[in-house]
């Protein structure tokens, strides 16, 4: 009799270990499953200690994310709907409809396609965000995300949620960063938990230290002060600090948003707004090249239509204590100011 319990008992042993590894196998193979198992609480968040640790693994800049942060309570217009065309610096893990002053809010991602049925009474307001590096990406050629129809539309599920649309990208996009590769899947399903990190840790330490390098798109600044993406420092890269934009491109990049503008002011928005949000790299300023200093160039042009919602300024007076130590994107002060200068803008008229 005890043999038979014996023998039931390696049995489900045995099962549940060739569950576990079909599981992991399932997950590893198929982005799908992994992303259900992302959103069903069984892998780690890969981010949460921000996008440039999650590369680098660096301890001097291991810090928790900020993101969510504290609501301020905002006081709700009624006659205005505000769409918004952005990146990952407005995902919906970042901001929602309970931080702006608008009766209500849209929000399409620059790579994602929707179709949206205005409000003939009323106020129609949209933004066209975009982070510094990727200016000269969106506005060389002209791209509209948002498609007015005017017949009514069916409801869709939103595409995104904040880690899991990075992740998707990450899995699936075409970008060299994020694509989809099975080693990435199985990496974060083995070893995703803190307890590794301490070894990637002191692999990274002693990379830096003894050969002076980081993973293949994190760049230490030269006084170690600061971790940036190297895609805002690479010279042959469109999207860096210091790779020169002429005058001849720069006007095209105006041409393109004011044309832009004129499009969607054409399809039935009373405003169209653009703000472009500065690489942390142009804030921590460092000596490792001439900046191109496209982002005031773009919003000092004379030929210019856009209204701006600018916090270039700010941002520069404030530095680097606004955005996050281990990751490109801003901290919850750099984020609240954004976002009252957006309300303000929003509130005029």
């Amino acid at each position: 009799m005890q043999e038979k319990h014996d023998s039931s008992g390696k049995r489900l042993l045995r099962l549940a270990v060739l569950w576990l590894f079909a599981g992991i196998a399932l997950a590893g193979l198929f982005p799908s499953v992994y992303l259900q198992a992302g959103k069903a609480g069984l892998l780690a968040d890969d981010f949460r200690y921000g996008d440039l640790y999650r590369l680098a693994n660096l301890p001097q800049f291991k810090q928790k994310r900020s993101i969510p942060c504290p609501k301020t309570p905002v006081a709700h217009t009624g006659n205005t709907d505000f769409y918004a065309i952005g990146d990952s610096f407005m995902e919906p893990e970042s901001m929602d409809s309970s931080d702006f002053v608008a009766r209500t809010y849209t929000y399409i991602h620059w790579t994602d396609s929707l179709s949206v049925q205005l409000h003939p009474a009323r106020r129609k307001v949209l933004l066209i965000e975009t982070v510094e590096r990727e200016v000269r990406n969106h506005f060389t050629t002209l791209h509209y995300p948002l498609w007015v129809s005017q017949r009514p539309i069916r409801a869709r599920a939103v595409s995104h949620s904040g880690f899991f649309h990075d992740l998707n990208n990450f899995l699936t996009g075409p970008s060299e960063l994020r694509q989809s590769r099975v080693e990435e899947r199985l990496e974060n399903l083995l070893f995703g938990a803190d307890f590794f990190n301490f070894f990637r840790e002191i692999k990274a330490r002693l990379t830096l230290d003894w050969f002076g390098r980081t993973f293949g798109i994190t760049t230490v600044t030269p006084d170690g002060r600061h971790l940036l993406i190297s895609w805002d420092i690479d010279t042959t890269r469109n999207t860096s600090n210091f790779n020169a934009v002429s005058a001849a491109e720069l006007d095209t990049l105006v041409a393109h948003a004011n044309a832009m503008r004129q499009h969607y002011l054409q399809a039935g928005f009373d405003e169209v707004l653009l703000s472009v949000i500065p690489n942390k790299t142009t804030v921590v300023n460092p000596p490792m090249g001439r900046y191109n200093r496209l982002l005031e160039r773009l919003e000092t042009h004379p030929a210019l239509q856009v209204p701006l919602i600018s916090v270039r300024k700010r941002f520069m007076q404030s530095g680097p204590k606004l955005y996050q130590r281990g990751d490109s994107h801003w901290n919850c002060e750099g984020r609240q100011i954004w976002l009252e200068a957006v309300n303000r803008k929003i509130s005029e008229n």
